[in-house]
């Protein structure tokens, strides 16, 4: 889906309203909004992304190739092999190929994939919701327009892939580091030790998610006095995350009856470095940059 000139020149138009919308006044007094409600509006959305689940496939280049290659092997892998995995992806492939099994065949592989897509939804929309609650209006309206209004929720939509549980990972990982932040206080021992165990769970679902590491070294170091408490913060996380991610890779790559193949990565193929420095790839970006964020606009502004 590449960003045409049809919803850039709308993102033009609603510059001006969103730039009145961030600086009107608002109300002062923080809102609370009841647990109840929070799990009601989150039901709700993911009532609306089941309802408008992708049902649509289509082969590349008009639609996503990957989508109709897992709906091609994992119901074959899961009926010979008892899942399907890969090393970019392991526990993701797994869990998608056990929840397909628990609902066959009263559920086909593709709803398969959606609901558990829709269920990733409802877990983050409560969980953005959760940590907009006790806050001013403009703060809650902004930050829900910022988290739950942009294209790149079309992943909680029965999107086939696999970006669904990562994504709520991520934010599960970037909210708790935000909460001591925002409270300007130190974690303790345990707080890293969940830190580590979320970091290496969410790694586990996808390895693109590496790419946390630097943003959660930076905030070991902001969170630490020193040089020696850094060190010791640092291995705090790293041990158990560590352990984790060695015992789930010596299940799949040595201990499982039908061992994953470690080479098959996308590590193994990466982006041409011919390529990189390129126009194209330039304006791939800022498309990914519109879908993740399209409100970057106004910010930046």
């Amino acid at each position: 889906t590449r960003l045409t000139h049809g919803p850039l020149l709308l993102l033009l138009l609603l510059f001006p309203a969103g730039l009145w919308f961030v600086r009107r006044p608002w109300p002062a007094k923080p809102v609370r909004i009841p647990v109840a409600v929070i799990a009601l509006l989150s039901v709700a959305v993911g009532i609306l992304f089941w309802t408008f689940r992708m049902r649509l496939l289509l082969p590349p280049p008009e639609g996503n190739g990957d989508s109709i290659f897992l709906l091609e092997q994992v119901p074959v892998y899961t009926q010979l092999f008892g899942f399907r995995a890969a090393m970019d992806e392991i526990l993701e492939l797994y869990v998608h190929s056990r929840f397909y099994w628990l609902l066959k065949p009263a559920v086909s592989i593709f709803d398969s994939y959606a609901l558990q897509s829709s269920i990733a939804g409802v877990l983050y929309t409560s969980l953005v919701l959760s940590h907009l609650n006790n806050r001013r209006p403009a703060q809650i309206a902004f930050g829900a327009i910022l988290l739950l209004c942009t294209p790149a929720l079309v992943i909680f939509f029965g999107y086939i892939e696999h970006y669904d549980t990562p994504a709520l990972l991520v934010l599960s990982t970037t909210l708790l580091c935000m909460r001591f932040l925002e409270q300007d206080r130190k974690p303790g021992p345990s707080d890293f030790v969940m830190l580590g165990l979320l970091s290496a769970l969410t790694v586990l679902f996808h390895l693109i998610t590496v790419s946390m590491l630097p943003a959660l070294a930076w905030f070991v170091w902001k969170t630490s006095s020193d040089v020696r408490a850094f060190l010791r913060n640092a291995l705090t996380s790293a041990v158990p995350a560590l352990s984790l991610m060695g015992l789930v890779f010596l299940y799949f790559l040595v201990l499982a009856e039908y061992p994953v193949n470690a080479t098959r990565t996308g590590a193994s193929h990466p982006y041409p470095l011919s390529r990189f420095f390129t126009l194209q790839h330039a304006s791939e970006m800022f498309n990914l940059l519109m879908i993740g964020m399209p409100s970057l606009l106004v910010l930046v502004w």
